[in-house]
């Protein structure tokens, strides 16, 4: 994921290096009145001239101040076309980097509770063969014990009944 999301940004980048320099280039190449001085002063008297002067600077300077007007907004525009491209590969790419962050994490998370699940379930499996080995070994000790206190009895059973035989003949034959 990471590798396709190195080659995303790195096509994203050339976009917006793209957009950097042709966006620019496109918006002022086109041709804008640039306000020129005017030499045509006709008036042979000098209050006319510096009057004409005036007048022609006047104009001159407000050609010249719709041109600025005109070069800041297109700028701003350009600026803010700029701007609003970033904030928005940004927002995308926020939300892409966030719900894929979230579906790692679930993913990651999920994995992890299948090998617990998988450890806890050998490690029953294992102490359920323990506690079945145990028990057969108690089993088989306490089956030996009371098979061997059944002989036991038994041996002295047998042994009473043989006197008690012994003692019945022995009464018999008086």
């Amino acid at each position: 994921m990471f590798i396709n999301l190195y080659f995303m940004a790195r096509f994203v980048f050339i976009l917006l290096l793209l957009a950097f320099i042709t966006f620019p280039i496109y918006a002022f190449s086109q041709k804008k009145a640039i306000p020129e001085k005017s030499q045509n002063i006709k008036s042979n008297d000098y209050n006319d001239q510096l009057m004409n002067y005036v007048k022609q600077l006047n104009e001159d300077t407000e050609k010249h101040r719709q041109y600025l007007q005109e070069y800041y907004n297109q700028l701003l525009w350009t600026i803010g076309g700029i701007g609003a491209i970033i904030g928005l590969v940004v927002t995308v790419f926020g939300v892409v980097l966030v719900s894929g962050a979230k579906k790692e994490a679930q993913a990651t998370v999920k994995r992890q509770l299948e090998k617990y699940k998988s450890k806890i379930k050998q490690d029953a499996e294992t102490a359920g063969e323990e506690i079945k080995a145990e028990l057969s070994v108690l089993y088989v000790r306490k089956f030996e014990e009371m098979n061997a206190k059944t002989e036991a009895d038994f041996e002295k059973f047998s042994g009473q009944m043989t006197d008690m035989l012994t003692f019945t003949m022995i009464l018999r034959k008086r």
